[in-house]
């Protein structure tokens, strides 16, 4: 089980983090979704400038589902490029193997999410991972 709302190492602390009221926990394998975050982050942080920020949302919604969206006004992906991100060996950059959003794609699925990239000028790029919320029992506190 994975308590969402806490910082992981020094990536994240490079951006703000919107705490959320309550804990919210989903289940699944704590070291592959911390994987899952320290990469959009990293991500993240290396397509803003200096002195940007990168923000996390985490948001519970009616449906049981809690989204987690990372975001960063730096330049935007190109609409062409957006559908190849998530396959395996695709890259953009000049030292990456394309296999970053391509295994974080594999995790989020195996944990019953979804991962939605989202790109524009004006809103800079947005990373959605939707996670089932884990339904606790009575006896934990």
């Amino acid at each position: 089980m994975l308590r969402l709302g806490l910082a992981f190492g020094d990536e994240a602390e490079r951006g703000g983090i919107d705490a959320v009221s309550q804990p919210i926990f989903v289940q699944g394998d704590k070291d592959k979704l911390k994987q899952v975050f320290i990469n959009l982050v990293s991500n993240a942080c290396e397509a803003i400038a200096e002195g940007e920020a990168v923000s996390w949302l985490i948001h519970v919604d009616g449906s049981r589902q809690t989204q987690i969206k990372v975001h960063n006004g730096g330049k935007p992906i190109p609409p062409d490029v957006l559908p190849h991100l998530t396959k395996p060996f695709f890259t953009t950059k000049s030292s990456g193997n394309g296999l970053g959003l391509a295994s974080t794609r594999r995790i989020i699925e195996a944990h019953n999410g979804t991962l939605v990239i989202e790109s524009t000028e004006e809103n800079g790029t947005t990373v959605t991972v939707s996670l089932p919320l884990c339904e606790l029992e009575s006896s934990v506190s």
